[in-house]
């Protein structure tokens, strides 16, 4: 369950608290594998779908809360960022821990934290010299034989890379365990093989929350990019709004793709195929909202269901669920 303050879990991890149900058999002390939930959707498919059959509709109602832990910081300890934050509705409501091999990684705050789930015992901690974490969750990536596993999440206009053993920064990963985005995302990064697959926004975690897209047809570009998991560099870009020469341009007449801001894709994370290599982007309407009388044409990828190549970009199909878009009906979720 997600709350504001603290997160609860019971024999099942929900959300970040935990609970039994009294005469449970305990498991034993080798954990499965199908108990982890590596993901924000638990898997690239987004099925949120969890094989575990221990708590059943028949006992839910016993489960008994036997840890939570506090998301705030201790009483007392002042973090600007957390008591006066730029949108103060967005910094715990939507937290989703992750579980790999037996740890549970999530944000809380201006912290990111390592637990041990049957316990709540914090293994780990990281705390951000300024600003918060994300507040949605973080991704992890599994390392390369050489490299060690990391924890990937975004701050502001920064993505931060931790090593997952620890909680320190890994300084081999961008500039010294930070990599700076062109577009800020406060969704939670997708990990495919080694690339690092991001939405975009117009403001990062810990950033006022803003869309101008709502008000002016000008702005930001609302470009998605995939980023190197080993080294940080970006490895391609994707214009959600089409520049001269590439497919779709030509649905921008009178060079109405000029300047445009929209077309973002703000979902929370995003879906891959893993048996194709694709990656789904779900990509919103372009500005400004409730009028299109200076953007005549289709307006691609505006309110469009894009299927890009994972690991380079490129296009391979898309569906425009609504051309021209004037009402605001734009994609909020990755497809599953």
């Amino acid at each position: 369950m997600r709350v504001q303050n603290a997160i609860l879990v019971g024999a099942l991890i929900v959300g970040a608290a935990a609970v039994t149900i009294p005469g449970m058999v305990q498991q034993s002390a080798t954990r499965s594998p199908e108990a982890d939930w590596p993901t924000y959707n638990r898997d690239l498919a987004g099925t949120r779908y969890s094989p575990l059959t221990q708590i059943t509709p028949t006992n839910v109602s016993q489960l008994k809360q036997v840890w939570a832990y506090r998301l705030r910081p201790a009483p007392g300890v002042v973090v600007p960022a957390v008591d006066k934050p730029a949108s103060a509705s967005e910094i715990f409501q939507q937290v989703t821990p992750i579980v790999v091999n037996g740890i549970m990684y999530m944000p809380s705050g201006n912290r990111v934290v390592a637990l041990e789930p049957e316990t709540g015992k914090e293994i780990w901690r990281y705390e951000l010299p300024d600003g918060l974490a994300s507040f949605r969750g973080v991704a992890y990536w599994a390392g390369d034989g050489t490299l060690p596993p990391r924890i990937l999440f975004t701050s502001a206009r920064t993505l931060v890379a931790l090593d997952a053993r620890t909680g320190k920064l890994d300084v081999e990963f961008g500039t010294n365990g930070k990599a700076d985005l062109e577009i800020p995302y406060s969704g939670v990064p997708v990990m495919y093989k080694n690339v690092i697959l991001m939405g975009s926004n117009f403001f990062g975690p810990g950033q006022r929350h803003i869309g101008p897209h709502l008000t002016t047809n000008k702005g930001e570009k609302g470009d998605v990019h995939a980023y190197d998991a080993r080294t940080g560099k970006k490895i391609w870009t994707f214009h959600t709004i089409p520049l001269p020469g590439e497919f779709g341009n030509d649905t921008w007449l009178n060079d109405s793709w000029k300047d445009r801001t929209g077309n973002n894709v703000w979902s929370f994370t995003l879906t891959v195929d893993e048996a194709r290599g694709l990656v789904y982007m779900p990509i919103s309407g372009p500005g400004m909202n409730y009028y299109g009388g200076d953007r005549p044409g289709n307006n691609l990828f505006a309110n469009t269901t894009v299927a890009l190549d994972a690991q380079t970009g490129k296009l391979k199909w898309h569906f425009q669920n609504i051309r021209h878009e004037l009402w605001d009906y734009n994609l909020p979720p990755a497809p599953g």
